[in-house]
Parts: structure tokens; sequence; C-alpha cells
């Protein structure tokens, strides 16, 4: 039983990359990943092409290795953070070794295949860390789990490389700070900000739980130079007309999204444009969080009140919960897609709830075994929810969401086209086809006959993604499908994911 503790870290990381090898295949490309490919393509020809800068500023196809295959949304993301595509790139130089067919399917998959990599880290890295707070094994096996099958994070977890990528990074350069291997965890903070801006957060919620005096605010300074410094090392865009990059990318980072509109039990809001929306994400995890789940995560939080001066160590727990969402009260912070902007505080939310668990275990036996059993239901339903709503688990609600088809956004990433485009090849025959939303990710799945058009007025059939956020534009409006029948809908149990419709016969 020591050896199988001592190797648990391993055997979660190999049971994730099991699942979600055997999975991830599945499940067309989300919303942002042809961006990143297309990006990882600029980075392979930059590098095979001796360090050439000229493909960061070439808006066509030949940019890119992938060009040809993939189609992003926007051609001027030479500036994205490269790590997570590094790891993509790497996958499908591995298919090239092996003789496969380098296909816009191969390459979809082989990011895919990336981000289950960096998905297994993260939960790895989690259960981990309960060990390092003082965690008993059962818990932190518990926090690894929930972390594992938590429906937004699993849903993200199959198919969306940088936000998962930049939530594993955020917990491994964490944990090794928090252990005191400060250079490693330097390094790896500074990956993670070659990943997504988000790993800004960690020396702050490093340095507000444990730093003190002069010596521990050196460590700080030092840790934090090199973190820069390898994210510099890593990034090849900022080696040319440094200073203007870096100030480029900054400005991207902290203005994309601003506008965008979102919406909320049938309300719709403009994100980033002078009205806080302090609430939003705070909102989406009462709303998305199964209600064991929810009611465990508010008992360990007043286990960690009750005895935080016996266990200081946890307090670093509500500084990575509280410092990612202080942005959220600035009224120009752009922030949407439920959770996706704030995935790197819920291993800190799985480890809160792993020490109300703990209290279960600690008590007598009675309620140790009241323990194993709340915390196998709460497994056992979080099993059956991602299994039921396959590849759609970001759109899970639980009863406090009224009427979620039509209040909330179903489906974040627009994975649905995928399976809709099935149905009109299979069902339908050589149409033309538009997509309200995600029409870039319909574009694999064509084949000779069926012709993707880019107005309502020329298609034959439409695909309408269950995007509420979305719905009330005018490609999405009663109007346009006034001449339409609805042929089928993409669905899970009531959840509803798409609709197909079909053009009425003249």
């Amino acid at each position: 039983m020591h050896r199988v503790k001592r190797h648990t870290a391993l055997i979660l990381f190999l049971l994730v990359v099991i699942v979600g090898f055997a999975l991830s295949p599945r499940i067309g490309p989300s919303w942002d990943e042809p961006d990143n490919m297309y990006s990882g393509g600029v980075y392979v020809n930059f590098f095979s092409h001796g360090f050439d800068p000229a493909y960061f500023t070439n808006l066509t196809d030949e940019a890119s290795a992938y060009g040809k295959r993939i189609f992003p949304n926007d051609r001027m993301l030479a500036h994205l953070p490269p790590v997570h595509n590094y790891v993509g790139v790497l996958i499908v130089l591995a298919a090239q070794v092996l003789h496969i067919p380098l296909t816009a399917e191969v390459i979809i998959v082989s990011w895919h295949l990336a981000t289950v990599l960096f998905f297994a880290l993260m939960v790895a890295m989690t259960y981990r860390f309960g060990l390092l707070l003082g965690v008993s094994h059962s818990s932190s096996l518990f926090a690894g789990f929930a972390v594992f099958l938590y429906p937004q994070l699993f849903g993200h977890g199959l198919s969306n490389s940088k936000d998962i990528a930049q939530t594993a990074m955020v917990v491994t350069s964490l944990y090794y700070l928090v252990k005191k291997n400060l250079f490693f965890g330097a390094v790896l903070w500074g990956l993670g900000m070659a990943t997504k801006f988000n790993a800004i957060y960690v020396p702050i919620i490093w340095g507000l739980s444990g730093i003190s005096g002069i010596r521990g605010i050196k460590q700080w300074i030092i840790v934090v130079c090199i973190g820069l410094f390898t994210a510099f090392l890593v990034w090849p865009y900022l080696w040319f007309d440094t200073i203007h990059r870096i100030l480029e990318v900054v400005q991207y980072f902290t203005t994309v999204g601003q506008g965008y509109r979102v919406v909320w039990d049938g309300m719709w809001y403009n994100v980033g444009s002078g009205i806080p929306l302090w609430w939003y994400p705070q909102a989406s995890f009462l709303y998305t969080t199964p209600l064991l789940l929810l009611a465990l995560f508010f008992f360990g939080f007043g286990i960690l009140v009750r005895y935080r001066a016996q266990k200081p160590a946890w307090i670093i727990l509500p500084i990575w919960i509280g410092i990612p969402l202080i942005r959220t009260l600035s009224p120009w912070s752009a922030f949407y897609d439920l959770l996706r902007h704030f995935l790197e505080i819920v291993p800190a939310v799985m480890l809160v709830a792993a020490l109300g668990l703990e209290w279960f275990f600690q008590k007598k036996q009675h309620l140790f075994f009241t323990g194993i059993m709340l915390g196998s239901i709460i497994i056992g339903q979080m099993i059956y929810i991602n299994a039921t709503l396959f590849p759609y688990s970001t759109g899970y609600y639980n009863v406090l969401a009224r009427n979620p088809n039509v209040n909330f956004d179903r489906d974040i990433e627009a994975l649905s086209v995928k399976e809709a485009m099935e149905y009109v090849r299979t069902t339908l025959g050589n149409v033309r086809v538009f997509c309200t939303l995600g029409g870039h990710q319909s574009w694999y799945y064509l084949e000779p006959g069926l012709r993707y058009v880019f107005t309502p007025n020329e298609a034959d059939v439409v695909v309408v993604v269950n995007k509420a956020s979305h719905r009330m534009t005018p490609d999405h409006s009663p109007d346009m499908l006034s001449e339409f029948t609805l042929v089928h809908e993409i669905c899970r149990g009531d959840a509803v994911f798409a609709w197909v419709y079909r053009r009425d016969p003249q």
C-alpha cells in the first residue's frame, strides 16, 4: 500500500492521459484551437528557416506550416504565447516520424492530446499540493479526482490547450515555490507566463501567503526576474523589436474581449465596457458546480477558517482563490464563457473541498465512513455528468439555473459544430450550409458537394449553436429562420447544444 501511495501522482497522471487520449479524437476543434494551431505552425516555420522573423508578420497561409489545412479566425496572432503550442507541434512531429499523413484531423487531435498532457499534470499536481499542505492521502486523492472530473475542467481539459496549460503551470509553479524549490518554481512560472497572462498571479499568491522579511523579499524579486527571463527566452516573438512587442502583448491581454457579449439568466451584458460584472465568475461557480460538491466547498472553507491558526500553510488557498477575482472589480476587465478565464482557481477550490472531507476522516468511525460515502457520491455524480454530456461538459448547470437552454450559454466553444456537420453530411447530403457560430470549425467536415456559405440567405441548411450570448445577434434572429424548419437537435438528455434547420421547399 505504501508503494501505491508513493506512485499515486504518476497513476493519476497516466489515468488522465489514458482517458483523454481515448476520448479527445472524438472531439472537433474548439473555438480558439485553430488560432493556436496556426500560431504553432508559424513557429515551425520560424525555427526551420533559420529564425526568420518575417513569418511573424506574414498574414498569408504560407506563414504557418499548417496554413492550408487549418482555418484560424485571425492570422495576426503570432504574438500568442507559444508554450502550449510547442507541445502540439511536438506531437505533430511524432505523427510525422510515425509516417502518419499530416491531415487537418491529425493536427487537431495533436492539439487535443497536448491539452490532455497539461490536464494530467494539473490533476497530479493538485494531489501533490494537498499532501504538501498536510492533507491526508485520501483527501488529496479526492481533490485530484475532483479537478479531473469537475465538469468545467473536464470539458475544457480535452480540447482547450491554452487555458488548461496555463492552469497546469499555475498549480505546478506554485507547488514548487511553496516547497521552496525556488529556481524550478520560477522557471515553471515563466513557462506559465509564456502560456497565458493569467499566470501573473503566481508570484502575488506565493508572496502574500508566505514571504516576509528582507531575505524573503529578495527571494521574491529573484524569482520574478528568473521567471520573466524564462518567458522571454521561450517566446521568440519578443526577441525582435522587444520593447514594442512586449507593450503590444500587454495591451492585447488587457483589452482582448472588451465589448464581448455575455448572457446570464436571460439578461445580456457587454463586458469590459465600463460596467463591473464582479459577480459573474462567482455566479458561474454557483450554477455550474454539482450541489453536493458546492456544499462540501463551503463546509471546507469553514474548516479552513476555524483551524487557520493551527494550519498556517492553508492560508494560500483563500489567497489563491481571491487574487484572480480582484480583476472582476474593474469595469474595463473582460471575461466571459463562465469560468474559462478563472480556471486557475478551481484546483484551490477542490483543495478547500478536500479540507471539508478531511474533517470527516479525522472524526469517529461512523463519520469516517460518512466521509467515504460523501466523497464517493460526489465523484460518482461527476462521472455520470461527464459521461452523459460528453463532449459538452462545460454546458452543465445545476438546478439553480432556470431554463438553461434559453437563459444561459450551453455550448461555450461551439464543439457541437462537428456533430451537426456530421448529421448534415450523412443525412441531408450535398447542400449549402451556414453556421451561426463557429463557421470556421465546420470547414474541416466539408466534402465535395457540401458547400459552406457566409449568409443564411444563400443556405439550404443553417446550424444554430446554442450559445445564448450570440443568439440575439442579427444572424440568430427568428426572422432569419422564418423559411426554415427544425430537422435535428444536438442534445444530451434535456440539454440542447445546437439546432439544425433546413430551408422549406419553395
